[in-house]
């Protein structure tokens, strides 16, 4: 007998929880670097320049979410035995497999676009 619980089928929830999108303001340690190259290498202010800024923030975001996926899925056989972790999205859903690795692959590939 089995002492795993029965994991339900994953919702749309699911797969936005786990790519903890709720982290995404620790990108903010970026911007030490991105003045410090402002005041090196001073830039003429456009839109351009902006929207490069953005999408590039943009893209180191959907990179992070390529890790956060892959990690949890790979933790997911020892979260079920931790105290708060158990109730995470990748523990108590049915995630399959080639998920992680396709939204692992997809952000990843997104974010160096």
């Amino acid at each position: 007998m089995t002492t795993e619980a029965k994991r339900r089928p994953a919702t749309i929830s699911d797969y936005i929880s786990i790519m903890r999108i709720d982290h995404w303001f620790k990108n903010i340690f970026m911007l030490p670097g991105l003045v410090i190259a402002w005041l090196a290498y001073p830039p003429e202010v456009n839109a351009g320049l902006l929207l490069r800024i953005v999408i590039g923030v943009f893209a180191t975001c959907l990179i992070a979410s390529a890790n956060y996926v892959i990690n949890e899925w790979l933790d997911a056989p020892f979260d079920r035995h931790h105290p708060t972790k158990k109730f995470r999205a990748s523990v108590v859903a049915d995630l399959p497999l080639l998920w992680p690795i396709s939204k692992g692959r997809r952000y990843g590939v997104y974010g160096w676009v």
